[in-house]
């Protein structure tokens, strides 16, 4: 007979802990129970559960600090948030950050069975993953001597050249990090002096914005080549008479860029109709594309075009799942549509149907709940009624 997975169930109410506890023992879970958050990162470091069943609310610490501390010692743990009335805005933030599932107050077999045998097939799921040594992700990188220059975009820009790591926070200034993103978004191709000036330099002088313009394209052929000599030709960022162009070469060979992989991914599955290639693509999308940029006008495009690629795989891979019933699955790719797009109607569809067909209405209630918030805080609109009529 198959061992039940253990559980740690953290709740500050006696009443709450003891009830659940018991009930899930019934059952044949093993449950170890935690009054707070500190005892919980203790607890949970010492005894490692298959799942654990976390209150939002806690005296101490609170409950996205233990997940951020939880995740931290065990990055793919079974992490299910115990919420209760009034908790959307939590419930939201819940899903940001990449929480496994959610269980509403109260607390009955009932609501917790369905959630707890879907964490129980993620979990079987990734120890056949990690048996037979398979695993989707992105294109293997070349030898790390072969590889110059490795650009992230997707979240906060990250480049590396050779043993050097330029953050966000590591440019000169941001006008010159202004101009490396205008050229990134455009790679391979001219970006227009003008263009530059119009994007970067507003309100200064065209003489002025010129000058400002050679001093940060300067500054970044130092950072891409910091032995370039004077008066010597840039291999990555080359002068046109209209402008500027960065050229790194050739991707996976000499330069590694994330978006460039992404798009290529996305490119063969389309032409392949591949699941594997989709799936690969959207493990590359961890977070939107240059997103401490989201205000600037010049980055808003490429974005959204990346946003609408990641949505349509996620998509994809949905109407797999669901013609092969894998209901589970189905859920936590229609969540990660959420993650990228709070105003994604389809994806509250595609939550509220699952539910129901798993009969979790309450659950199902939850993602009413949360669209109606959503769409009121960022549209002050109600709810469109085909979603809403789906739980009539």
């Amino acid at each position: 007979m198959q061992t039940k997975p253990t559980i740690l169930l953290v709740d500050d109410s006696d009443f709450v802990r003891e009830a659940a506890a018991t009930s899930l023992s019934l059952v044949g879970y093993r449950v170890y129970l935690a009054q707070c958050g500190a005892e919980a990162i203790s607890l949970f470091n010492r005894v490692q559960p298959d799942i654990t069943l976390l209150d939002i609310h806690l005296p101490d610490l609170g409950g996205f600090s233990v997940l951020k501390a939880l995740r931290h010692i065990r990055p793919d743990a079974e992490i299910i948030f115990i919420t209760g009335e009034g908790d959307m805005a939590l419930v939201i933030e819940a899903l940001r950050s990449g929480i496994s599932d959610f269980v509403p107050k109260p607390l009955s077999l009932e609501t917790l069975l369905p959630v707890l045998e879907n964490a129980e097939r993620r979990l079987e799921q990734k120890k056949a993953a990690q048996a037979t040594s398979v695993r989707i992700s992105e294109p293997a990188e070349p030898a790390a001597n072969r590889i110059k220059i490795k650009v992230q975009a997707f979240g906060s820009l990250v480049v590396t050249v050779g043993q050097s790591i330029v953050t966000e926070n590591d440019w000169h200034n941001f006008k010159t990090a202004a101009v490396f993103k205008l050229l990134l978004i455009h790679h391979k191709r001219i970006v227009s002096l003008d263009n530059l000036i119009e994007q970067v330099c507003e309100g200064i002088s065209t003489r002025s914005a010129e000058v400002m313009i050679f001093t940060a394209v300067s500054a970044i052929r130092r950072m891409l080549e910091p032995n370039l000599k004077n008066g010597r030709d840039s291999r990555y960022v080359l002068t046109h008479k209209s402008g500027y162009e960065l050229n790194l070469g050739e991707l996976n060979v000499d330069y590694y860029y994330d978006v460039e992989a992404f798009e290529a991914l996305i490119r063969e599955a389309q032409r392949t109709r591949s699941a594997q290639k989709y799936l690969a693509a959207t493990e590359l999308y961890h977070d939107e594309f240059l997103k401490n940029d989201i205000a600037h006008n010049w980055s808003s495009y490429k974005r959204q075009m990346l946003k609408d690629f990641y949505l349509s795989a996620l998509q994809f891979l949905v109407d797999q799942a669901q013609a092969e019933a894998r209901l589970h699955d189905v859920i936590e790719l229609a969540q990660k549509m959420l993650q990228a797009d709070e105003l994604y109607e389809p994806a509250y569809t595609i939550l509220i149907k699952t539910y129901l067909d798993l009969r979790r209405p309450a659950a199902a209630k939850k993602i009413i709940e949360l669209c109606e918030h959503n769409f009121r805080r960022h549209l002050n609109a109600p709810v469109p009624a085909y979603i809403a009529e789906l739980m009539i």
